[in-house]
This record gives structure tokens, C-alpha cells and sequence, in this order.
């Protein structure tokens, strides 16, 4: 079990390793990686859902589960706006497509378009993070009467 104190800094760690994979993606924009700028993109966003997870408790590795869990937990009961979960399942999408398929190609049009979404997410979701406070006897692990936005 994580102790608070342990909690509250793996959060920090994994907002800090979000916020560094976004400055990769935009190096790897300017230098014309589009690539490489993809799968930067996806992980920021990932990292940034890892620290939500630590938050609320919820422990995983896996993408697909963890993806899952915030779809569930704060797209499905309307906690997180919709086009976030969006957001996130674009980004995985396109980080599968580009490590596995075949042939891809993006243009730098494309990418920074994905950029800029990502940064609309790890912004939003970060400032979730920092603002919420769960509560103990939630089954959800959150209190839904706390939005950043308020």
C-alpha cells in the first residue's frame, strides 16, 4: 500500500514526466519527427492519466485498463467532458497505428493539431488532479460535485 506522503509524490513525478514528454513531442515537431511526435504525444497524455489514477487509487499498468477506468469512472458519469475520453482514445489510436501498422505517415499539420489537443488535455487534467479531492466513502473514488471549472 502507498502511503500518502509516497502518493502525493509519485503524482508530482508522473505531472513532472507528462509535462517533459510534451516538450519531447514538440522538439520531435520541430525537427520534423512526426513519428516520434506521436508516440510522445500518447505518453504524456498516458502519464498524466497515471497520476489521476494514483490520486484516486487505482492501480495499473496496462493501457487499455487504465484507459478503460477513466473512461468509466470520469467520461461515462460526466465528471471530465466528454471530448477528453476522446481525446485519449484518438491519442492511443494513433499511437498503436504508428507503432504497428505497416506504412504511416503524418503531416506536420496533423501532428501539431494533436499537440495542441494533448496540451488542452495534460492542462485540464492536471488542474483536476490539483483541485479535486476524493472522497473516502465515494464508490467512484471522486467527489463529483468538485469540477476544475467551477
Amino acid at each position: 500500500m502507498i502511503k500518502d506522503i509516497q502518493r502525493s509524490d509519485l503524482i508530482k513525478y508522473r505531472i513532472d514526466q507528462a509535462k517533459a514528454t510534451k516538450n519531447e513531442a514538440k522538439l520531435m515537431i520541430e525537427n520534423d519527427m512526426f513519428r516520434g511526435a506521436i508516440n510522445r504525444i500518447y505518453y504524456a497524455m498516458f502519464y498524466m492519466v497515471l497520476a489521476l489514477a494514483l490520486k484516486y487509487e487505482f492501480d495499473s499498468s496496462k493501457h487499455g485498463q487504465l484507459i478503460g477506468w477513466f473512461n468509466k469512472t470520469f467520461i461515462k458519469e460526466a465528471v471530465i467532458e466528454r471530448r477528453f475520453g476522446k481525446m485519449l482514445r484518438e491519442a492511443f489510436e494513433h499511437r498503436q497505428k504508428n507503432d504497428y501498422a505497416v506504412y504511416i505517415e503524418y503531416t506536420k499539420k496533423e501532428v501539431k493539431t494533436k499537440y495542441v489537443l494533448m496540451k488542452d488535455f495534460l492542462s485540464y487534467i492536471e488542474e483536476f488532479i490539483l483541485n479535486n479531492q476524493p472522497l473516502n466513502n465515494n464508490a467512484a473514488g471522486f467527489n463529483s460535485e468538485i469540477h476544475p471549472n467551477t
